[in-house]
């Protein structure tokens, strides 16, 4: 899905051809740093900074890193004066296709690297391709940036105009699914608020950004994959249809009390789904059972229910599990009773008479 044409929240509007070449110009005649393109504080005319000034600021820092990398190799070199030279023309769209390293076109260079200042100057040209992908993974940069955990890099590209956030490479994973399963804890935080984010998209191995933190759980648990799976439950992050658990049934399987909460109080997870009382009180989770059985959703009229009541009124040392689970079924019963002593229809005189056998 993309998102169309989008303020950018940073404030790095695209700039004009003539804007442009003021800075191409700029930069032909200065070297490192980067001459200031407004006035300061200190100025003597005192003038406050104006609109758009520390945009143009931006840029032309971003430009002078870009040559300051460029010039540790002729080949980067090279491009850097092609696109310094063509900026005067506004026609800059072979950096969309030219490779600056490994293989990698420079924006995608620039988001694997963490280079904030390049990525806001490369965004600021009218010809950019900012979901433009490479090499065999078809990673874009965003992807790119996901999976190396550059927050930075992730807020100025979602900034960008049609981004697509939910794009897919090689193997349909989203750039959510590449930062969960390398838990950058930052950049699932600053994706999952972003507008048009799928958190339940589906990889081609039909898994969701939850499954793979779920699974990386299994292997290796750790407090910056259980935030990563706080995050996503939070965002109403789901597993697909074809496995045969629910998050609420793994949370209480290793026994997460504070997540079982969490997952309870959003209120779109299933919590009868698999039997996950049954579970809690078998392996002893008691907090956890009771939590479950004051969830307004726990149905009481299923054979599961049944057995977990049958479990802890063995136990002794649960008994408390077992006075919620009697007091909460019996609270059902004279409900439903009190809704049949309401009706005022009796009998045969409760049935349509369409329904009823001709004499």
């Amino acid at each position: 899905m993309f998102i169309g044409n989008r303020e950018r929240s940073s404030g790095m509007p695209q700039l004009a051809s003539t804007s442009l070449i003021l800075i191409a110009g700029v930069l032909a005649v200065v070297h490192l740093p980067a001459v200031r393109a407004y006035p300061s504080d200190d100025d003597g005319d005192g003038n406050s900074y104006q609109p758009g000034q520390q945009s143009s600021q931006a840029i032309v820092d971003g430009m002078a890193r870009l040559k300051e990398v460029a010039s540790h190799s002729q080949e980067r070199l090279e491009t850097f004066q092609t696109l310094h030279r063509r900026l005067r023309s506004n026609n800059v769209a072979f950096i969309n296709l030219e490779s600056w390293g490994n293989g990698q076109p420079l924006l995608h260079w620039a988001a694997y690297h963490g280079e904030a200042q390049i990525v806001t100057f490369l965004l600021s040209l009218p010809s950019i391709n900012v979901n433009a992908v490479a090499g065999t993974s078809a990673h874009t940069p965003l992807h790119w940036a996901a999976l190396r955990g550059q927050p930075a890099i992730v807020r100025l590209l979602l900034a960008a105009p049609d981004i697509n956030v939910n794009a897919r490479d090689a193997t349909q994973k989203t750039p959510l699914h590449l930062a969960v399963n390398n838990v950058q804890v930052e950049v699932v935080s600053v994706m999952v608020g972003a507008p048009g984010i799928k958190v339940n998209a589906i990889d081609g191995k039909g898994w969701t950004p939850l499954q793979y933190a779920i699974g990386g759980w299994r292997r290796y648990a750790s407090d910056e994959l259980r935030v990563i799976i706080e995050t996503l439950v939070g965002t109403r992050g789901d597993v697909s249809k074809n496995v045969d658990y629910t998050p609420l049934l793994w949370a209480v399987f290793y026994n997460l009390p504070a997540m079982v909460h969490l997952m309870l109080d959003m209120g779109h997870i299933d919590v009868n789904a698999g039997n996950p009382l049954l579970l809690a009180v078998s392996a002893d989770r008691f907090d956890i059972a009771k939590m479950l059985v004051e969830s307004p959703g726990l149905k009481v009229d299923t054979s599961a229910f049944d057995k977990a009541l049958k479990v802890v009124t063995t136990r002794p040392d649960c008994s408390e599990v077992a006075d919620l689970m009697r007091s909460k079924a019996g609270r059902a019963r004279r409900s439903t009773s009190r809704r049949f002593k309401g009706s005022s229809c009796i009998g045969m005189d409760c049935i349509p008479d369409a329904h009823r056998s001709s004499r």
